[in-house]
Order: C-alpha cells, then sequence, then structure tokens
C-alpha cells in the first residue's frame, strides 16, 4: 500500500492519538463549524494515491467490518465525507486528480480527487468546460455522482449525466 499518510499510525481505533489532530482535513474544525452537529470522528484517514490504494484499503475494511467513505474534496455541508459514528474509514482522495484532455473528441479523464477549479482552468486551455460549480476546491467525485449543480444545468444537464464511463470500487475490492 503506498499511501502517503495514515492516521493515527498505532490502531484503528486510537484516536486520541496526537497525529491525528495533525491532518489538515480538520475534523474538530468541522464540528465546530457546524455547531457542534456533528460530533464523531473517522477511526482512520488513509490519503490514497491511487487506485490500487483504494482497492487496498476497501477489501481490508471489508474483512474488518469497518465503513468506507470517499472524500474528494470535503465539501459536504452535512459532513457525510465523515461517515457515521462507528468504524470509518476515510479515504481522502486528493492526491487522485490527474487530468487528461483529448482535444479530438472533445472527453477528458479525471481523477476524484481532482478540483472543479483545477478542472475549469484546464478545460478552458482547450475551449472547453464542464458542468460544475462554483466552488474551486469542490471535489469532482462528489459533485459528479449527484453531490453538486452548474449553471449550465439547464443546457446540459448534471454532471453525472454527462459522464461516459469511471471505475468503481466494491467490497470485494
Amino acid at each position: 500500500l503506498s499511501v502517503r499518510t495514515i492516521y493515527p499510525c498505532s490502531t484503528l481505533a486510537n484516536q486520541n492519538s496526537s497525529q491525528y489532530q495533525c491532518d489538515h482535513f480538520n475534523v474538530n474544525g468541522l464540528s465546530s463549524i457546524r455547531g457542534g452537529r456533528i460530533s464523531h470522528f473517522p477511526a482512520v484517514i488513509v490519503y490514497a494515491t491511487d487506485s490500487n490504494d483504494v482497492q487496498n484499503v476497501v477489501k481490508c475494511a471489508t474483512k474488518l467490518n469497518y465503513i468506507v467513505n470517499a472524500r474528494s474534496g470535503g465539501h459536504s455541508y452535512e459532513g457525510y465525507c465523515l461517515g457515521s459514528m462507528y468504524n470509518n474509514i476515510v479515504i481522502n482522495m486528493e492526491a487522485i486528480n490527474y487530468m487528461h484532455i483529448n482535444q479530438y473528441d472533445g472527453t477528458g479523464i479525471f481523477g476524484a480527487g481532482a478540483r472543479i477549479g483545477p478542472i475549469y482552468y484546464r478545460t478552458y486551455q482547450y475551449n472547453y468546460t464542464i458542468n460544475a460549480g462554483s466552488c474551486a476546491w469542490m471535489g469532482l467525485a462528489g459533485h459528479a455522482l449527484g453531490g453538486g449543480q452548474g449553471f449550465l444545468g439547464r443546457l446540459h444537464g448534471l454532471l453525472s449525466d454527462n459522464i461516459l464511463e469511471m471505475k468503481a470500487v466494491n467490497a470485494q475490492g
């Protein structure tokens, strides 16, 4: 598993680790911002660097009876990427942020952790755009799976309406 960081490093349940608090994805900040409504924390935050990492984490979580939550950008107002209150592993996919534009057929391939702002910038260089929202640091995966609407929605539908194919990981990896 070639992940960048795993918090906490010692066990799947040690949420009191000082390293757990060092994550820039600040779960304590989410709790205070949301008026204390979010009072739970994931057992582990895994920073995946490719789809193989995601597969391995999902397989491990399945064996250990943990629930997996993906975090593409963390833009959920309700903190859904933190999961429920028990046995959650968050897979942070911000490092899976590749962007490949095919200017000949007008398609693009994007990683789950790609952010909307950089995607707008890259597609604009080829005189294209995507139908996404206005928050530049929103992750693509959550938006594309139905978590947001874009300015071109009435003309082109949701971003999810324009997906040609995607790779997904199930409980078997």
